[in-house]
């Protein structure tokens, strides 16, 4: 802390009661009123923790700066500290005569000290062999000062002297000779290579060291992520067991129920009640032992059902970001730089494949019948075989920002980030369009086939591009709906999901608000439809999955079995999948009323 004496002794209202001086970042205690410096209170409430003058427990929570005593001390007038002295016992300070005279505000003191040309300083030639000097007295010193170096010191010489002694000197220098220099850079370089080549050898062990642990370590997580699924696989087995010990109860329940003859006795109501029962039976049973996407058929959701969750996949190790489904294929993204490949035909074979895609988070994927692509925080696309994940193409910093959203028209990749779209070449990864000046993040994009446009939601704004051609605007929409974190469309509604947790219908053809659903109390994160867009399936950070009947308008169903927030959802067939951040799966099955 700098030296400080003020031109007049200062009101006992403007010292610390603690050290009896002028306060130092004065601070209010909140409980008592009492001010004090700083560090005073700090090392008062280390010792025992109360106010030196009425007891009251203070602490640092309860410190707050006290500004208007601040700028009483700021307007205060001081000598410059380059223009005193400490007396001879070194507790208080006084005016030096031959230092600087100015008076200035204690407040400002730094903008005159900092260049004032009184402050003392070491000779950048002899050091501490030099008194202090006055900056201003610099040049008239370099001229007397006997410490000046040879200009060839740096090749051996040790000869020191004045300025005029220096320069009769070097032109008899005896390390100025060429030959002299070239053995010193010799010597010099000698020195250097055998310097580097410890190093290198330093490296070399240090490289052999981590290949190794690379390869420890390699065995290892194959090893865990064996285990994992080995996990993920038995757990599936229990609670599909656990389905089908639940219904067969209920099916001998209802045996018990009936006549000799075996069949149900007295109403149709019972009747009705036994296939029922066994229509849920076969769900389940079918719900994990499927057949293939070829021979399933096809299905259609209508009214009345329930969905029931009939399994969990587990396996990740950090938030479930985004989920795809293809092909019998799910695929989840995680925030530990994983994909995870889901058999869905059998699902007790669990995960089929897990590969590390990413640097960092995998925010977001999309799929084709044949390729996936990936971004995410780390700003990099790639491209995947989906049958095998093998890595077919690759794009390093596609964006400026973390990749927040991509839309697959089967021909082109859609990609979104702070601000921006960008449209790849969806076979080479070459970019062919860029779309910039967006409001804000853009975080949902969507492909609507039937019109052949890709719809991006922001803040405030959704827009529509044309999804061939020249990638142009097709429309903008202005709304007052905040920040959009979710889309989905079908072929009458387009639908927006967003911060302040409802949902908002809109007309696809012309834009114009039908309605607004609610029923989540966190941002909705991530929506689906049916493919006959007569319901849908929306996700929140308030951890649960909303069943809506697009129809009605109406809520029909709350899934709540997620212990995080909800980030990802992904349809197929007669299943809807959701990924949460407590890094699980659930399954939530169709079964008919």
């Amino acid at each position: 802390m700098k030296p400080t004496k003020f031109t007049e002794k200062s009101s006992t209202s403007l010292c610390c009661p603690v050290c009896k001086r002028v306060f130092c970042e004065p601070v209010i205690s909140v409980k008592c009123g009492h001010t004090f410096c700083k560090r005073c209170i700090l090392q008062l409430a280390e010792d025992n923790g109360n106010c030196p003058l009425d007891n009251v427990l203070c602490d640092s929570s309860t410190l707050v700066p006290n500004r208007a005593l601040m700028a009483q001390i700021d307007d205060l007038s001081i000598h410059c500290c380059h223009g005193i002295k400490s007396n001879d016992n070194g507790d208080t300070w006084e005016v030096d005569s031959e230092g600087c005279p100015e008076i200035i505000k204690y407040g400002k003191r730094d903008e005159h000290e900092s260049s004032c040309q009184f402050e003392l300083v070491q000779c950048t030639y002899g050091g501490k062999l030099c008194n202090s000097i006055r900056k201003s007295e610099l040049d008239r010193h370099f001229k007397n000062c006997t410490h000046i170096p040879c200009p060839f010191n740096e090749f051996g010489c040790t000869f020191r002297g004045t300025q005029s002694a220096v320069d009769s000197h070097k032109g008899n220098c005896s390390c100025s000779s060429e030959l002299h220099i070239q053995t010193v850079t010799m010597t010099q370089l000698k020195e250097l290579k055998s310097a580097h080549s410890d190093l290198e050898q330093q490296l070399s062990s240090i490289q052999k060291q981590y290949q190794l642990l690379h390869k420890d370590n390699e065995k290892l997580l194959s090893i865990v992520n064996e285990q994992a699924n080995l996990i993920v696989n038995l757990t599936s087995r229990l609670e599909v067991l656990e389905v089908e010990l639940k219904q067969s109860r209920r099916v001998s329940s209802v045996a018990r129920a009936t006549g000799d003859n075996g069949k149900p006795e007295m109403t149709p109501r019972h009747h009705r009640r036994w296939t029922a029962s066994s229509d849920q039976r076969r769900w389940s049973s079918e719900s994990v032992i499927s057949l293939p996407d070829s021979q399933r058929g096809s299905f259609t959701w209508q009214m009345p059902f329930t969905l029931k969750c009939i399994g969990t996949f587990r396996g990740h190790n950090g938030t479930v970001w985004s989920m795809v489904a293809s092909a019998d294929r799910l695929y989840s993204s995680c925030s530990d730089g994983s994909i995870k490949m889901w058999d869905l035909a059998d699902m007790r074979r669990g995960c089929m494949k897990t590969i590390v895609a990413h640097s960092d988070y995998v925010m977001c994927v999309a799929v084709g019948r044949e390729l996936l692509f990936s971004g995410g925080s780390d700003r990099c696309i790639r491209s995947w075989q989906a049958e095998t994940l093998d890595k077919i193409g690759e794009v390093k910093f596609a964006h400026d920002d973390i990749i927040s959203a991509m839309a697959y028209t089967g021909t082109y990749l859609f990609t979104s980030s702070y601000a921006m779209i960008k449209v790849w070449d969806a076979l080479t990864l070459k970019e062919l369009h860029k779309n910039t000046g967006l409001n804000h993040w853009v975080r949902a994009l969507v492909y609507d086939k039937r019109r052949d446009v890709v719809y991006s939601g922001s803040h405030n704004k959704v827009h529509s591009w044309r999804a061939s051609d020249d990638f142009g605007v097709v429309s903008e929409v202005q709304t007052r709906y905040g920040t959009i974190y979710s889309m989905e469309v079908t072929k009458l509604y387009l639908i927006v999901g967003t911060f302040n947790q409802n949902i908002q219908i809109m007309d696809v053809q012309n834009h114009n608000h039908i309605g607004t659903l609610s029923g989540h109390i966190g941002t909705v994160t991530c929506l689906s439809t049916t493919p006959c867009g007569r319901f849908m399936f929306s996700a929140s950070v308030d951890t649960t999955v909303q069943v809506w009947s697009l129809e009605k308008m109406l809520p029909i169903q709350t899934l709540q079995r997620h212990e995080k927030a909800i980030y990802a959802l992904a349809l197929w067939h007669d299943t809807l999948y959701s990924g949460s951040e407590d890094m699980e799966i659930k399954l939530y099955k169709h079964f008919r009323l």
